[in-house]
């Protein structure tokens, strides 16, 4: 069973089942965990086999790729996708590694 947990879906039944636990207290029975858990997998929103090509959950929210200029939305829980890259996007950021590879002459990066 997949949660949200505001920045994306990760594997929440563990946590389901320790909250149930705290919850019930005393009263706490494992066919009572055990129903309650299969309620939540019956009800739970199913998480996408492929996610869209056009959008990539990061760790800063989601971005949308299909345009020139990629922009970053806040997460959403509408986009079912376990798949989550822990790199921030940040438009601004710099790396003189990858500049000076693409400036490199065509071919020339795989010579060395």
């Amino acid at each position: 069973m997949w949660t949200f947990d505001g920045k994306g879906y990760v594997d929440g039944e563990d946590d389901l089942a320790w909250r149930i636990a705290d919850k019930l207290g005393d009263s706490w029975q494992k066919r009572h965990r055990d129903e309650i858990l299969a309620f939540a997998r019956d009800v739970s929103p199913a998480i996408w086999e492929r996610p869209p090509s056009d959008r990539l959950a990061v760790a800063n929210g989601l971005l949308d790729i299909s345009a020139p200029s990629p922009q970053l939305s806040s997460p959403d829980p509408a986009f079912r996708s376990p798949l989550r890259l822990g790199a921030a996007y940040e438009p601004d950021a710099e790396c003189p590694l990858i500049d000076r590879f693409l400036l490199r002459p065509s071919g020339s990066a795989l010579a060395r």
